[in-house]
């Protein structure tokens, strides 16, 4: 990665509207995040613990990421009841005002190679 290479990864957690604007204002920006999009029904058990995808575009914003690849879903059902490519289109669709490939997803054994500046 090296001195000059921000790689943020959001791990299991709920959304946290403020929290993740000062992250973004102390550490930002940061060149690449991993959020999390899968395993977020039903909401009212899981929005302590998982965001959803709609959330993830937003992480992607407040902490000035400028690429996001979204994780943690079609993997293998994790006990939530979101349709399996839901968090996927979803995700994607909530981008459709972002730049083409700000953020993406990847398939099974799929490789994406970012070029530092």
């Amino acid at each position: 990665m090296g001195p000059n290479y921000k790689f943020f990864y959001t791990g299991d957690t709920g959304f946290c509207d403020e929290e993740y604007k000062k992250l973004g204002n102390k550490y930002g920006p940061f060149q690449l995040a991993a959020i999390l999009i899968g395993c977020y029904c039903p909401r009212w058990f899981m929005k302590s613990q998982h965001i959803n995808p709609e959330e993830a575009v937003a992480i992607h914003t407040h902490i000035k990421a400028e690429h996001t690849m979204g994780i943690h879903w079609g993997t293998y059902e994790m006990g939530s009841n979101e349709p399996y490519m839901e968090p996927r289109e979803l995700f994607l669709k909530a981008a459709e005002h972002l730049s083409e490939g700000e953020l993406f997803t990847v398939c099974h054994g799929e490789t994406w190679k970012h070029l530092q500046k």
